[in-house]
């Protein structure tokens, strides 16, 4: 049995679509399934292809070009110069690392754990798949002793927001 996306707005099932950025094997691995790779494809224009189409017209580039191998094959291939730009915000998000749990009382237990060491540097925000989560989670972090007044939780029901 395989994980399917279905459409936000018809419902419809999509059979060749999958999630990126692990979700779809976070939930292939929640609803024990076999894990899938992560799909690399994509449906644009190769950077080969790219610029043997619009060497002549390119004078800048903004986004990333892959690995080090790629820019250095792509500036020998075709006379280009690379450079890093910084962004120019500093990046507020981290995301930190997966780790599993089988027992779902130990998995509570490393949630609280871990929100506690990184909230002591900056809030954290915990996202649940149901509200019955977010109240074991909530009571998990009371039994670690976080003080409740120092929690907010939100629900959201299609567009309102209840906190």
């Amino acid at each position: 049995k395989n994980i399917i996306v279905l459409d936000n707005d018809t419902g419809a099932e999509q059979y060749s679509t999958r999630w990126s950025h692990g979700l779809a094997q976070f939930l292939e691995l929640k609803y024990r399934r076999k894990l899938s790779v992560e799909s690399l494809k994509a449906v644009f224009i190769s950077n080969k292809a790219f610029f043997q189409r619009y060497q002549h017209c390119l004078y800048g580039l903004t986004g990333t070009l892959g690995s080090e191998n790629s820019q250095s094959f792509l500036s020998d291939l075709y006379q280009l110069q690379f450079s890093h730009i910084p962004t120019s915000k500093v990046k507020y998000f981290h995301q930190i690392d997966n780790k599993i749990s089988i027992e779902y009382a130990d998995w509570l237990d490393l949630i609280a754990r871990e929100t506690i060491e990184k909230a002591i540097k900056q809030p954290v925000l915990i996202i649940c798949e149901n509200v019955e989560t977010t109240e074991n989670i909530w009571d998990e972090l009371l039994r670690h002793s976080v003080p409740h007044h120092t929690i907010t939780k939100y629900r959201r029901d299609g567009d309102n927001v209840e906190e």
